[in-house]
Order: structure tokens, then sequence, then C-alpha cells
């Protein structure tokens, strides 16, 4: 990961930011996160029994992240992934040259990591 960006409390400041993009909040008992569904309030996910790690698993875990590719592209916007290189745009349908890249990221040999940082970049973009 970019020397930058991956220390641990940066890596969990940006989970947080995502699982609250989702809609994901937590009570009093850190660690576990939550979701209002149309009847009751669920666990969304809880760092508790995932050893061995103690943290979301955004930056891990494509079947974690592509919950988050999903709302995205439920706003209209496009995610594009290339390799390596990723970016959002606001409209699919569009000629790409003409498309606006609003977010852009690009990491050496890490594919989900680029997906993360584009997420993560998008988010504190869109908030």
């Amino acid at each position: 990961m970019n020397g930058i960006i991956n220390s641990k409390e940066t890596i969990n400041a940006n989970n947080s930011l995502i699982a609250e993009f989702l809609g994901w909040f937590e009570d009093d008992k850190k660690g576990t996160w939550y979701k209002k569904t149309d009847c009751s309030t669920v666990i969304a996910y809880s760092v508790y029994g995932n050893y061995p790690y103690n943290d979301l698993p955004f930056y891990r875990s494509y079947n974690w992240i592509m919950q988050v590719i999903d709302k995205i592209e439920g706003l209209g916007y496009y995610v594009q992934i290339d390799s390596v290189c990723v970016s959002i745009k606001w409209n699919k349908l569009m000629d790409s040259e003409i498309s606006r890249h609003l977010i852009k990221s690009q990491a050496n040999d890490d594919k989900l990591f680029a997906i993360w940082l584009t997420i993560v970049k998008f988010i504190k973009w869109y908030n």
C-alpha cells in the first residue's frame, strides 16, 4: 500500500467513513457496526469473531467493497476499473472523451487498494 495512506489509524478512519456512507453506525460497543432495515436494526459487521482482523474489511475484501460500488452506482455515478487504475465518472452512457472523471486513483500493482482509495476520495468529495 501507499506509504502515506497505510497507517492503521488512517485505514481505520477511512473504513469508518465508508461504513457511515453505507448508513452503518456504531453504538457504545466499539467494533460492532449496525444498519437499519425496514423493520429492525441488524449487525452489519463486527470485528469480534473475525480473527485475525480487528477492523472493517473494506480495504482488504472485494466482497465488502462491492456493496460500496453498488451504492455509488445507485447514486448515478459510474465506477470504471481498468487494471490498477480506477475512476468514478458522472454517467457511464457519456462518450468516454467527454465523460468527466470526478475521481481517479492508481496503485502500482494493487487493484483492491486502488478501488478502496478511489472510493475514499469519492466519499470525501461527495460529503
